[in-house]
Parts: structure tokens; sequence; C-alpha cells
């Protein structure tokens, strides 16, 4: 599947290794270059509603600025 994947797409690359746990050894798994990831995603037009990485204004429910992360384990539960 990630052959394929990766041939209709061509970049980024897929890598695959394998991973030794205390009770479980050989576990597989498959991952990617996260720079060139990145660098793939960013000028993808299809995501660009959705990426948010610039500075933002958050109020509470009163209408007070409020200061905090960019995006709060709140905003992650809501999304």
């Amino acid at each position: 599947m990630y052959k394929i994947i990766d041939a209709a797409v061509c970049e980024p690359s897929w890598y695959s290794g394998t991973g030794n746990y205390p009770l479980l050894k050989g576990v597989g798994f498959h991952y990617q270059n996260i720079i060139s990831a990145v660098k793939y995603l960013l000028p993808q037009k299809v995501y660009a509603t959705d990426m948010v990485g610039g500075p933002r204004q958050e109020y509470d429910k009163e209408g007070n600025r409020v200061y905090s992360d960019i995006h709060p384990a709140k905003w992650w539960e809501e999304t």
C-alpha cells in the first residue's frame, strides 16, 4: 500500500523500520521525513483553510481578550 501511495504522489517518500518493546519485539512501522512532509503539505491549496500557524486573537465567553497557546487542548477537543 505504501509503495502505491508513494508512487502516486512521489514526494515525500515513505520509510519503514522495526521497533522493540519490552513485551513485543520486531514491531514494524512506517514514517516520513517530517521536513519533506511539511514542505509537501504547505503549498497544498486544499488544506489552506485548515492550516493555522500565525498569531490569532482569542476571547473568553464574556468577550475579554485571553492569551494562550496557538492550539490549546480545548480547541483540539472541539475540533
